[in-house]
């Protein structure tokens, strides 16, 4: 965003991504230096996906009012975050798309730790989404000088509908404020639930960005990134 980008930049991206068998993957804003893109089109980097950045003024009007909701949110405690990273696993995973007619729901335990992840870094925050006393669904909390980022959020499909999405999106953006943050953004996928859910709650579309990736060369499987 701020000049040319090098073909040694690209390089040190892949020489980070191709040793561990991933594809490589570059995710890119709009204000991003045309050169960028010119780099990347060379070398055969192709659009995986879209995603719309959102984001919203954070102030005691933002948590103003408490959504309805049959679901309770709270922070994990750490001895239940395997069962969190659970839950909100088969929560993404519980989707038409991932799940066809008949099969069989499978975790892949890489995805587990992908979203614990985060659990030792400053300002990294767990939230799980409760109902009857169980751990339905969760999303993620990330603070970094004054910005809260939603992420992660997914409920199990026999709890939607409950409004648990609104639920997180308050408790989240209720512990951000009184952590200090005034801003707070969400990604969601164009024209998703999760974008109308957010736009009700009050965040606006700031700009769409895209994932371009590339396949290490000569690569077969490949490690989920």
């Amino acid at each position: 965003m701020r000049g040319p980008v090098s073909e040694d930049e690209i390089d040190a991206i892949e020489d980070f991504f191709f040793p561990r068998n991933s594809r490589a993957q570059v995710v890119v804003c709009p204000l991003a230096h045309p050169s960028l893109l010119g780099e990347l089109s060379k070398r055969g980097y192709t659009v995986a996906e879209m995603e719309n950045v959102l984001a919203m003024p954070l102030d005691a009007t933002s948590v103003a009012s408490v959504p309805a909701s049959e679901v309770a949110v709270r922070p994990v405690d750490p001895s239940e975050r395997r069962e969190w990273a659970e839950a909100v696993a088969r929560g993404f995973v519980e989707q038409p798309e991932f799940m066809p007619a008949g099969s069989e729901l499978k975790l892949d335990d890489a995805f587990i730790r992908l979203l614990r992840g985060g659990e030792a870094a400053e300002g990294y925050f767990n939230f799980a989404s409760c109902f009857g006393g169980r751990v339905v669904g969760g999303g993620t909390l990330f603070i970094h000088e004054g910005v809260a980022m939603l992420n992660g959020a997914s409920t199990l499909a026999a709890f939607r509908r409950r409004g648990a999405h609104s639920a997180l999106h308050f408790a989240r953006l209720a512990h951000a404020l009184r952590a200090g943050c005034n801003l707070a953004r969400v990604v969601t996928q164009p024209g998703s639930t999760s974008q109308r859910n957010a736009e009700r709650r009050g965040f606006r579309v700031v700009y769409t960005r895209a994932a371009l990736v590339r396949k290490p060369p000569g690569s077969g499987r490949l490690a989920e990134t």
